[in-house]
């Protein structure tokens, strides 16, 4: 059974088209709070799959720090929130804080299942292994990457694709394979947003010894082990 957190309006009609619809109560344990309080005492207690956040009773100032603590403190939880359309700015902030998935509205309870549900398949088919390549070690348990000279901290979707590539050394993935293996198929982000990944990755693992990501001209890229 995966259990899902939301943080919306006590009132919202597509809450509760969610679970007496299209969430089952033999296959999810939907848990509902109203406060970014309530959210982070229920995430210390329970083991949380996924969390739901609206706009509508959430500042951005609280949505911020909420994407940002979740990436520190549960980093396997997957976060989708939900937003107006002129948010743009916004999504992408907290895209780069860790964030999953932005719905923008208008939207109803089908889409946001549908979404949940490839979210949280997409979670379970990366593997969940750890890897150590060298003085590297991705702790996929932790979402951390761990060196010899430290800790670095990589948001969700680096360390997601950073992890698709040292899985499958010497494979190269197409731009287009690792926008659906990380971000999705129906991602509003484009495959330019791959190659900006890898170059902040590349930056902040600096040369390691163990490994390169090289670009294939015109193809995409991949892991080598050195």
């Amino acid at each position: 059974m995966v259990s899902i957190l939301t943080l919306v309006p006590a009132h919202s009609k597509r809450i509760r088209e969610l679970r007496d619809r299209y969430f089952h109560k033999d296959e999810v344990n939907l848990f509902h709070v109203e406060n970014k309080r309530d959210l982070f005492e229920i995430l210390a207690k329970e083991s949380i799959d996924l969390v739901l956040i609206g706009n509508r009773n959430v500042s951005d100032e609280d949505m911020i720090d909420i994407v940002q603590t979740m990436h520190v403190r549960f980093p396997g939880t997957v976060i989708i929130v939900v937003t107006r359309q002129d948010a743009r700015e916004l999504a992408m902030q907290l895209y780069r804080l860790g964030l999953d998935e932005w719905i923008k509205a208008p939207y109803d309870a089908l889409e946001i299942s549908l979404r949940c549900r490839a979210l949280m398949r997409r979670a379970r088919d990366h593997g969940g292994s750890n890897i150590r390549i060298g003085s590297v070690f991705i702790d996929f348990d932790r979402f951390e990457v761990r060196t010899e000279t430290g800790l670095i901290h990589l948001p969700k979707k680096e360390f997601l694709l950073l992890h698709v590539l040292l899985s499958n050394p010497d494979k190269v993935f197409t731009k287009a394979e690792l926008m659906e293996r990380v971000w999705g198929y129906d991602s509003e982000s484009d495959e330019a947003t791959v190659a900006v990944h890898i170059g902040r990755i590349r930056k902040k693992l600096g040369d390691p010894e163990a490994f390169e990501i090289v670009a294939v001209r015109g193809v995409g890229y991949k892991a080598v082990i050195r």
